[in-house]
This record gives C-alpha cells, sequence and structure tokens, in this order.
C-alpha cells in the first residue's frame, strides 16, 4: 500500500459493478523513540526504568522485542539486559517499532576502612561535626543509616552514641561504594587536670 494515494472502490453484486467510492490513503509511520543504545548508571543509585533518557511521545517499556510483558516505570534495572522502548501517537493510534537498550550498571568498590569508632573530647562550648570525622574528604558521603538515600552536610554536628555512614566515590567508576563504613561516635567529658598552686 503506498501512501498519499486516491483510490477507487465499487461494490460488485449480480454481475453489476456499483457506483465507484474515492479513497484516500494515507500512512501515518511513526520512528521509535530517539536515545543511546548503551546507557550506564551507577549500581547505588538503585536505577530504575524511569531512568533511561529517551524521548518520544508517549514511550512504553518491554522485555522482549515483539510480544513480551510491558515494564513499569519503577521496574528496577539489571546489569547488561536489554529493555526495549515503543512509542505512541495519541492523535493517529499508531505503535513504533521497539528500540532497545542496554543497561550498565557500573559498581563502587572503594571503602575508605573498617567499622571503626571515633572517641571525642567534650570541652566547653565545644562542637564536633562530621568534618571532624576521621578518613574525610570531600570525596566521602556520609548518611544517618545504612540504606538512607539523604546525604548528611559536612557540617552536620555529631551526636554522643550515634552512628554514622560513610560511602566514598570509586575514583574509576565515579560511584558511590556499595559497602558503607559504619562510624560510631563517642563525645566524653574532657579530663581535667588539678595542679597544686601552693
Amino acid at each position: 500500500v503506498i501512501s498519499n494515494r486516491e483510490i477507487y472502490a465499487a461494490t460488485y453484486k449480480d454481475g453489476c459493478l456499483g457506483p465507484r467510492t474515492k479513497v484516500s490513503i494515507i500512512l501515518n509511520a511513526l520512528g521509535p523513540p530517539i536515545g543511546n543504545s548503551i546507557q550506564e548508571f551507577c549500581l547505588s543509585s538503585a536505577p530504575t526504568i524511569a531512568n533511561f533518557q529517551i524521548k518520544g511521545l508517549s514511550v512504553s517499556w518491554y522485555d522482549a522485542q515483539d510480544g513480551g510483558n510491558i515494564l513499569s516505570p519503577d521496574t528496577p534495572l539489571q546489569n547488561n539486559v536489554i529493555y526495549y522502548s515503543s512509542d505512541y501517537d495519541k492523535a493517529t493510534g499508531c505503535s513504533s517499532s521497539r528500540w532497545g537498550v542496554t543497561a550498565i550498571l557500573k559498581e563502587g568498590t572503594a571503602v575508605i576502612s573498617p567499622d571503626f569508632t571515633q572517641e571525642f573530647c567534650l570541652k566547653q562550648e565545644s562542637t564536633w561535626r562530621i568534618k571532624d570525622l576521621n578518613h574525610y574528604s570531600s570525596s566521602v558521603r556520609y548518611y544517618s543509616s545504612i540504606n538512607s538515600t539523604n546525604q548528611l552536610s559536612h557540617n552536620t554536628e555529631l551526636e554522643d552514641g550515634t552512628t554514622y555512614f560513610a560511602a566514598i566515590i570509586d575514583s574509576e567508576t565515579k560511584c558511590e561504594s556499595n559497602v558503607r563504613t559504619a562510624i560510631t561516635v563517642n563525645i566524653e567529658p574532657c579530663d581535667v587536670n588539678i595542679y597544686n598552686l601552693i
């Protein structure tokens, strides 16, 4: 069938040909979504389908090039797996062919140190902050729990008996380490030295 062409149709019955009716043929071609066929993510960021960078009118995702199951935007990505996107034009009701995108999940293997406890001396009006911790670096991210995604400011005031969790950015993969170091803070009164002035 050729697009943008007019043809004529007529009914044929009992040996008689009826009047001709003009039919216009218009094929609405919709290309697949646009995006890189290989996209990389950090495993520590727990990427999902929604993190793919791809352009289209109304994109849907599938687990197969033909048929298969439709995937929701919150589907977790798996390393070296191909996901298939298809575009849809609501105005024409047309769907595109599917475009495969391979997800590559990079890992951060660096760890700042084994878990440790750090003690601080509480002086009058003194304040200890995250930037006072051992192994402190601007490339280290600190969290309030092992699974938290909210980074703590490096100026966050330390609290006695609290455990903080540190992850470092891997210099090669540029991804946050998958293992976090637990740092327990103990803040104790400073020893008071008394001298005999007599």
